[in-house]
């Protein structure tokens, strides 16, 4: 389904009467996976928005807390395609936002190392003669 998870990751932090509720949208009486691909998408653009600014994406290797964040905002989205974001929900995902900016600003890392999503940018380096006029040179005038 997504390039993180799928529907299954959503089914073991929900019961399917749940996910039923917040994707059936035809009322059918079973979860909708275009309204649950829509939220996975959704959730996996927002993550690699923010890790974007530090490695390539979509990541090749999926870490734990990629995944458990995909799942979290994807259930974010499904409340609010059904307008039915609690309070407790609100504050999952400003936490999730909280710890995506500070994976995008070199704060946190990712857990996986191999992706070093909180390695530094390289910086640049001098590589050219010393000054010749310069501040010590002016004490000689």
């Amino acid at each position: 389904m997504g390039n993180y998870i799928g529907q299954s990751d959503l089914a073991l932090r929900m019961t399917s009467d749940e996910l039923v509720q917040l994707s059936d949208f035809d009322g059918d009486g079973t979860a909708d996976s275009t309204v649950i691909a829509r939220a996975v998408s959704d959730a996996e653009s927002l993550i690699d928005s923010y890790v974007g600014a530090r490695t390539a994406v979509p990541l090749t290797t999926v870490p734990d807390q990629v995944k458990t964040l995909a799942v979290s905002l994807a259930i974010y989205y499904l409340h609010l395609g059904r307008r039915s974001v609690t309070e407790d929900i609100r504050k999952q995902y400003d936490a999730d936002l909280r710890y995506l900016r500070d994976v995008a600003a070199g704060k946190a890392t990712l857990g996986d190392t191999d992706q070093q999503a909180g390695a530094p940018h390289p910086t640049p380096k001098h590589d050219g003669q010393d000054r010749v006029w310069g501040r010590d040179q002016m004490e000689q005038w």
